[in-house]
């Protein structure tokens, strides 16, 4: 499994370092600049995964802040839109098709009251009950020894990095004929709590690797 994680990782990086990322265009003149013993040792080092002497020199010239990088863009692109006006013409397509707003909020939004604020707060409650379940099986393991069992459902590392076989993705948890929900558990008229409105037990939504979401896209559950 570690030389799994370490081949795929180190492809992940190759991928940018020797312009994998790039424009078809960008790609062909990149790569008609090196000879054909380059060449040919790129596509072995893609082909097994191995950190080959080639590999190595082109990390030289490379930051750990240029290879690894998470999405940061996502929420400046959207800082401007006013999202009240956007439920609102959602809820004007809805009545359309003679959906009511309560039939609109059931059928089309998930759990009324979730939003990007509330999605933090429900990570931070799965990924600290994986933290207690690895420490509860696991009661001798140091916390190097913790961090590195903290894995999705199929044993495989979760990271935040994009462009990376093992990003964090949501999955269900279950079933793929279920409802996806967060568990929110926010009782009418209460104030939202961070710490106290989130069921796990009525969740089925979790964090899994991009690599097991996409594997177990036509997995039987029975099996």
């Amino acid at each position: 499994m570690t030389w799994t994680y370490n081949a795929l990782c180190n492809v992940a990086s190759m991928e940018t370092m020797f312009g994998l990322r790039l424009s078809h265009a960008a790609k062909i003149k990149k790569w008609a600049s090196w000879g054909s013993l380059k060449r040919e040792e790129v596509l072995e080092a893609l082909r097994t995964g191995g950190k080959t002497l080639g590999v190595k020199q082109e990390l030289t010239s490379w930051s750990t802040r240029t290879l690894f990088s998470v999405d940061t863009q996502g929420g400046q692109r959207m800082a401007d839109v006013k999202w009240d006006n956007v439920y609102t013409a959602l809820q004007r397509i809805a009545s359309t098709y003679d959906l009511t707003a309560s039939e609109f909020e059931y059928y089309c939004c998930g759990e009324p009251g979730m939003d990007a604020l509330r999605m933090i707060y429900w990570m931070a409650h799965r990924v600290c009950a994986t933290i207690q379940r690895v420490k509860h099986d696991r009661p001798a393991a140091s916390q190097e020894e913790v961090a590195f069992h903290i894995l999705d459902r199929w044993g495989l590392p979760i990271v935040p990095w994009t462009c990376n076989i093992f990003n964090a993705s949501f999955c269900k948890d279950q079933d793929h004929g279920i409802a996806m929900l967060f568990g929110l558990s926010q009782p009418d008229g209460e104030e939202f709590d961070p710490v106290q409105h989130f069921d796990l037990a009525r969740c089925t939504i979790r964090m899994d690797s991009q690599a097991t979401n996409m594997l177990m896209k036509d997995y039987s559950t029975d099996s």
